[in-house]
């Protein structure tokens, strides 16, 4: 049996949030490009483009997909990292495109943002 307090512990091979963030922020724009552009080439399989855009990403980093995904299991079961490690890799990006803030699909042309809405 596994105590709450054992079930939130740091696992040994937890990457800081120096380390996390990066690589988070890396994978969440690999997920965006494949949902918005990806998906609509029939010729590119998603789960196949993900899965190498994780490995580059991994490499990238010089991270371990192993260590990557029990961090990221950790700051699930800890909201009040996570919420940290949010909020660290936010401001460090504070200057996203207004497409990726609101969830809009959009295209640049010549720096003006052209709406699917």
């Amino acid at each position: 049996m596994v105590s709450c307090s054992d079930r939130d512990k740091r696992p040994g091979n937890a990457l800081s949030i120096s380390q996390m963030e990066p690589v988070f922020w890396d994978l969440i724009q690999a997920n965006l490009y494949a949902r918005e552009y990806v998906r609509n080439d029939t010729s590119i399989d998603i789960k196949a483009y993900m899965a190498g855009a994780e490995l580059y990403i991994f490499n990238k980093h010089k991270v371990k997909s192993k260590d990557f995904f029990d961090t990221y299991a950790y700051y699930l079961r800890t909201p009040e990292e996570f919420n940290r490690m949010l909020d660290t890799m936010m401001v460090r990006h504070k200057d996203i495109p207004e497409e990726i803030k609101h969830g809009q699909r959009a295209t640049r042309v010549n720096q003006k943002i052209i709406s699917d809405e």
